[in-house]
């Protein structure tokens, strides 16, 4: 992967058991200009620890309109994010035997509580200059 010029982003076990710690999922960039937080989520939804990628893009270039819209994402709004992830029953996902459904459920899941801890906020062409 370093010879296609490929950086790996986890660099801990993602799937835990009593016999062994493997790192068998990964999360792959060529992208090494702008800030990228990655991480591991402790939680016991399937045998594989969910991971994350956030990319900060601070692009300033002038796109002809007065304003723009971007998600607000800092370290507060990511804690609250992963605190509320973290006190998911995910109980949708584990009663449901359709791993569609259950990818469905947990995305939906992901999703909102994502939307809701870093919304989308208007910010005048002034502020990104």
């Amino acid at each position: 992967m370093y010879g296609l010029g490929l950086y790996l982003l986890i660099d801990k076990p993602t799937r835990i058991t009593d016999n062994s710690t493997t790192l068998i999922d990964n999360i792959f960039t060529n992208e090494l200009l702008f800030n990228v937080t990655s991480g591991i989520m402790y939680n016991d939804i399937s045998d594989h620890l969910p991971m994350f990628a956030l990319c900060e893009y601070n692009i300033s270039r002038y796109n002809g309109k007065e304003f723009q819209f971007i998600k607000k994402m800092n370290e507060d709004t990511m804690a609250s994010f992963s605190n509320e992830l973290s006190q998911q029953t995910w109980t949708n996902v584990l009663k449901t035997d359709d791993v569609n459904q259950a990818y469905e459920s947990v995305l939906h899941i992901f999703m909102d509580i994502f939307n809701k801890h870093c919304p989308v906020e208007k910010v005048t062409q002034k502020s990104f200059e």
